[in-house]
C-alpha cells in the first residue's frame, strides 16, 4: 500500500455505497450531456453523415459498466464501476495516417473533392476508389491532346524533305542560268509537239501567226535562254528596277523616263511559275505579265508578243541609259547593245530559215517590230 497510486490504469479503486450512488449520478449526467454533444455534431456535418454516425456510436458505446465482486458464497460485498475507457492508441495512429494520405492526394492532384467523395470511415482494404478520382482528374483536364495537330506537323516535315530535293521552288527566286533552262525545258516540248500541255489552247486563234508554230515558237524560247545565260546580262535587265534606289544614288526617277518598265524575269514568270532542274519537271503560268507591269494585253505565249517584250526590255535600259549620261558611251550601255545584237541575229535566222522563198514583204510581216530607245513606245514624251 505503500506504493499505491490511484491513477494507476491497474488499479480497482473499492467505494463505498455511498460514493458509488453518488458517482453514479454524476456518470448519468455526463452521458446525457455527452449525448446532447453528439446530436450536435451530426447536424453540423450532413455530408460526412455515416462517418460521423459511426464515431458517435463508438463514443456512446462507452458507457459505464458496473461490476460486481462476489465472494465464494455468491453474497455481494460492493459494487465496483468503470468510470472511463481509453480508445486503443494504435487505431488513433493508423486513422491518422489515412487522414494525411488523402489530404496529400486532394493537394497534390489540385481537386476540391466532397467529404462524401472520401469517407476516413470507411475501410475498402485496396485503393481503388482512390485511383478512380486520379483517372477523372485526367479525364477532366481542359487541355486534351490534339492528335491532328502532329499529323499535321509530320504531314510539314515530309513537306519539307520534298522542297528540299528541289532544285527551285519558285520562278521569282532562281538565278539566270535556271531561267534558261526551265525555258530550254518548255522548248523541248514545243519541238516534240507537246504544247498542248502547258501551252492554254485559247490563246493562238484561228489564224496562226508565223511564231506561233510550235517550232519556231522553241525557236524563240531558245534565242531568249541564250541571251539570259550571256555574261552581258546584268541584273539590271534580269531584275526589276528599285526606283527608291536609284534616286538615292543620284539619279532620274525611272518611271519618269521609261514608259514600260519590264524585265527578263518578269517575262518568265508569266510563262513558268515553278521548274524543277533535277527532273526538268515544270509548272506554267497564263502568260500575262505580273501585275504592275503596263502592257495587260500581251501574253507571252504569243511567239511575236515574246520577242518584242525581250526587245523592250533592252530598249528601256539604253533609254534610261541615255537620260542619265547623255550619248557618252558607258560599259552598261555597250554590254545591253551586245544582247540586242545576238536576239536580232537569231530572229533574222530563224526568219530566213522558213521564208527564204519569200519576198521582202513577206519577210517583214514575219519580223517583229524594231524600235529604237528614243521611240515614244519606249520613252515617255519630253524625256527623250
Amino acid at each position: 500500500m505503500a506504493n499505491f497510486d490511484p491513477e494507476d490504469d491497474d488499479v480497482i479503486c473499492i467505494i463505498d455505497d455511498d460514493e458509488v450512488e453518488e458517482l453514479k449520478a454524476k456518470a448519468k449526467a455526463s452521458d446525457t450531456s455527452s449525448k446532447r454533444k453528439s446530436d450536435s455534431t451530426s447536424k453540423r456535418n450532413k455530408k460526412s453523415s455515416s462517418s460521423s454516425s459511426s464515431s458517435t456510436k463508438r463514443k456512446s458505446s462507452a458507457a459505464f459498466t458496473p461490476l460486481i465482486e462476489k465472494d465464494d458464497d455468491n453474497s455481494v460485498d460492493s459494487d465496483i464501476e468503470i468510470l472511463d475507457e481509453k480508445p486503443p492508441a494504435k487505431r488513433k495512429r493508423v486513422r491518422d495516417e489515412e487522414a494525411a494520405t488523402l489530404y496529400t492526394d486532394k493537394t497534390s492532384t489540385g481537386v476540391d473533392h466532397d467529404d462524401d467523395e472520401f469517407n476516413l470511415e470507411t475501410e475498402t482494404g485496396d485503393d481503388s476508389d482512390i485511383m478512380e478520382e486520379l483517372l477523372k482528374t485526367l479525364d477532366d483536364n481542359d487541355d486534351p491532346i490534339n492528335f491532328d495537330e502532329f499529323e499535321q506537323e509530320s504531314g510539314d516535315d515530309d513537306d519539307g524533305d520534298n522542297d528540299a530535293n528541289h532544285t527551285t521552288n519558285n520562278i521569282n527566286t532562281i538565278n539566270a542560268f535556271d531561267l534558261a533552262d526551265g525555258l530550254d525545258s518548255l522548248a523541248t516540248l514545243f519541238d516534240s509537239n507537246q504544247h498542248d500541255k502547258v501551252r492554254p489552247s485559247d490563246i493562238i486563234g484561228e489564224v496562226e501567226g508565223f511564231w506561233d508554230d510550235s517550232c519556231r515558237y522553241a525557236s524563240a524560247l531558245r534565242l531568249f535562254s541564250e541571251i539570259l545565260r550571256s555574261p552581258d546580262c546584268t541584273n539590271f535587265v534580269l531584275e526589276s528596277v528599285d526606283e527608291d534606289e536609284l534616286i538615292q544614288m543620284g539619279k532620274l526617277p525611272y518611271t519618269e523616263i521609261v514608259k514600260h518598265p519590264l524585265s527578263f524575269r518578269d517575262i518568265v514568270s508569266a510563262l513558268l511559275q515553278d521548274f524543277n532542274a533535277t527532273d526538268n519537271s515544270i509548272e506554267c503560268s497564263n502568260g500575262l505579265l505580273p501585275f504592275g507591269t503596263t502592257l495587260s494585253d500581251w501574253n507571252m505565249w504569243k511567239g511575236l508578243e515574246l520577242l518584242q517584250a525581250v526587245d523592250l526590255v533592252l530598249l528601256n535600259s539604253l533609254a534610261y541609259g541615255k537620260a542619265n549620261e547623255g550619248a557618252s558611251k558607258s560599259n552598261a550601255r555597250s554590254r545591253t547593245n551586245k544582247l540586242r545584237k545576238v536576239l536580232w541575229a537569231g530572229i533574222k535566222q530563224v526568219v530566213d530559215d522558213h521564208m527564204s522563198s519569200a519576198d521582202a514583204e513577206g519577210r517583214r510581216r514575219c519580223t517583229p517590230t524594231r524600235r529604237g530607245e528614243s521611240s515614244g513606245f519606249v520613252v515617255r514624251k519630253g524625256s527623250a
